[in-house]
């Protein structure tokens, strides 16, 4: 809090002091981290028109994997949902999903690379890195392992991200 003084002023606002208030009452007070709830449901046939130009959505078109899209989009929703919530740990849940997020992407960076390696059918090996990607168990996070939901919704999101360059389909 003190690197924010100036020789003429110090100045916080409210949300970067709730925020250390936050951060310092979890390291200190070691209290359990909890997910907010991650129900797994479908999304609907108007979320999924609402969300289909989403590009996590056209890089599972592009791999015509059209039978996941109701689980993507209802993770990506879910995920999207917890970070909009107005939860007591949000800084603490923010900070957290933003780490975890880096790790998968970089598990994932592997898996894309090895896939690449041994594809022979573009389309079939992109289908099964998808598949092993988001089948896959998460990492644990600490002493907690998240929802499926919660890390697949982290997947779909980082493959929104444009900056990340990321995609399902498969270069040999």
């Amino acid at each position: 809090m003190y690197d924010r003084a100036t020789p003429q002023s110090w100045n916080i606002t409210h949300k970067e002091f709730s925020a250390k208030c936050e951060e310092l009452t979890a390291y200190f007070c070691k209290k359990e981290f909890t997910f907010p709830p991650f129900l797994g449901n479908e999304a609907s046939d108007e979320d999924i028109e609402l969300h289909e130009n989403q590009s996590f959505v056209r890089k599972i078109t592009e791999i015509g994997h059209h039978e996941m899209i109701p689980d993507a989009v209802g993770n990506w929703l879910e995920l999207q949902n917890s970070l909009i919530e107005e939860l007591d740990e949000y800084p603490l849940y923010k900070d957290k999903t933003n780490a975890y997020q880096n790790k998968l992407v970089k598990k994932y960076k592997l898996a894309y690379s090895t896939a690449g390696l041994e594809a022979t059918d573009v389309v079939k090996s992109s289908k099964i890195l998808y598949n092993k990607i988001i089948g896959e168990t998460p990492l644990n996070m600490g002493k907690d392992i998240p929802p499926i939901e919660y890390k697949n919704g982290l997947i779909h999101d980082a493959m929104d991200d444009e900056t990340r360059d990321l995609k399902w389909k498969v270069e040999p």
